[in-house]
């Protein structure tokens, strides 16, 4: 999938059909509804996992791979889940380990794949839903904004809920992997993730003042910076947690700035970045979009594939 990097073009948006200002966006639709996806899904789903990123990835895996299987009983080896994280043998065995305290995963013959009981859970049945639906939305959105390429081949088939769910799993793998690089860290991803949503919230909703003045813009202000304690709600952080690895990533060269209000991310960052970007081993964005194009999802009419209704935005207040 394309990382921030790549994608961070900068275009121009309307705010209405007749609008007489036109404003350009700071970066890219396909970034903004890229980090819209991924920071819906952090809040969703790190509240339960205490804010363990990483353990989510890990769970985010057994899941895909799980759900190769009709039974949702695909497995992995440990080995081979480290291997296609990336990540060190040791700390992918000790996340699975307390996965499997949780009663979320059980060891079988085969490797480690999910727990009967996680798939019978009506909260995760509803965590599911709504990853669906937010899979959806981005769909829409994009298709909407011709910030993806549509898949020439499709078929006439029915895109289920486990369709979504796999699209979601390889989209939010891919982009920890794709910009590993740019963030070594996974919840680095997450908090810039969740950073930019919240910058790009402030900025559209200062859009339609900025029109009615006459006036345009490109580029975060000071009103659009976002604090360290809504960051570390959303994302069941701690405040000290966010605030050393914001610390971080903020200086000349990295990827966020401070200021009195809060903390932006440099568009600038993002189309410097793309000279150090890598590719991902979970499938690029066309390759995602082609595999439920595979499955029949409706890009004719996106809104007939919701589930529970298009989902809210998250709110970083």
């Amino acid at each position: 999938m394309p990382n921030y990097a790549t994608a961070a073009q900068r275009q121009t948006d309307m705010t209405s059909a007749q609008a007489s200002v036109r404003l350009s966006l700071p970066i890219h639709q396909k970034v903004r509804l890229i980090a819209e996806l991924h920071t819906g899904i952090n809040v969703a789903v790190l509240r339960p996992l205490r804010g363990n990123v990483d353990r989510m990835l890990v769970l985010a895996l057994l899941m895909r791979t799980a759900l190769t299987k009709p039974e949702r009983d695909g497995a992995i080896s440990i080995h081979s889940a480290a291997l296609s994280m990336g990540r060190p043998f040791e700390t992918v065995r000790r996340h699975i380990a307390a996965l499997i305290e949780s009663g979320l995963c059980h060891r079988i013959d085969a490797g480690v794949t999910i727990s009967p009981r996680f798939w019978r859970s009506r909260f995760i049945k509803g965590k599911l839903q709504y990853a669906h639906d937010c899979f959806v939305r981005f769909v829409a959105d994009a298709t909407a904004a011709g910030a993806v390429e549509l898949p020439t081949v499709r078929s006439v088939g029915h895109f289920d809920e486990i369709d979504g769910v796999c699209a979601v799993l390889d989209l939010v793998l891919a982009l920890v992997d794709q910009n590993r690089n740019l963030f070594p860290e996974a919840v680095d991803v997450a908090i810039f993730s969740a950073i930019l949503h919240a910058n790009m919230q402030r900025f559209a909703a200062e859009g339609g003042t900025l029109a009615a003045r006459g006036e345009s813009s490109t580029s975060f202000r000071q009103s659009h910076a976002v604090r360290v304690a809504a960051i570390a709600r959303a994302l069941s952080l701690p405040d000290t947690t966010v605030r050393r690895r914001i610390a971080a990533m903020t200086g000349p060269s990295g990827p966020l700035m401070r200021t009195r209000s809060g903390t932006l991310v440099d568009p600038a960052w993002l189309e410097r970045a793309n000279a150090i970007a890598c590719e991902a081993r979970h499938g690029s964005m066309q390759l995602i979009l082609n595999r439920v194009a595979a499955v029949g999802f409706p890009f004719h009419a996106p809104a007939s594939a919701y589930l529970c209704g298009r989902p809210d935005s998250p709110r970083i207040a």
